[in-house]
């Protein structure tokens, strides 16, 4: 079983491999981090509060999948406020992959933010070379631009 949970700092690590790993990265249109800018990401997360929205332009919050059993972080969640849309999207790590973790990741989500905050669309960037993720945004989001 695997469980939504909020980012903690013991995760620094877990979003440091996500969102630097080259095979991860490749698959989103986005750059590598460094050590440095996922103590940075951890940080700036934190200082939101998805009950009470977001304050201002291109803000996120991250969320961690956990194992219920262990507590041990298998993915990373993304709630991001940008350019005036709500966007989410994940990531699950490797050893992780192929085992429905980011269907289930993507739906918790979803039904985390719909439950809890007034935002009523969201939206997700995904690379048109990972159909795996277009298949699952598809399914739970129900559309493609």
């Amino acid at each position: 079983m695997y469980k939504l949970d909020n980012i903690k700092e013991e995760d620094i690590e877990v979003i440091y491999r996500l969102f630097s790993d080259s095979e991860i990265v490749s698959k989103i249109p986005e750059d590598p981090c460094t050590k440095e800018e996922a103590i940075e990401m951890y940080e700036a997360s934190n200082e939101i509060d998805l009950y009470n929205g977001f304050d201002g332009e291109d803000e996120f919050k991250l969320y961690v999948l956990r194992e219920s059993s262990t507590g041990k972080s298998v993915g990373v969640g993304l709630v991001e406020l940008w350019k005036g849309d709500i966007y989410i999207g994940y990531r699950i790590l490797h050893e992780y992959q192929g085992k429905g973790l980011g269907s289930f990741l993507l739906k918790e989500l979803i039904d985390f933010i719909f439950y809890n905050s007034d935002f009523t669309e969201l939206r997700t960037r995904v690379s048109m070379h990972n159909f795996t993720s277009l298949r699952v945004s598809t399914k739970y989001l129900g559309y493609l631009e």
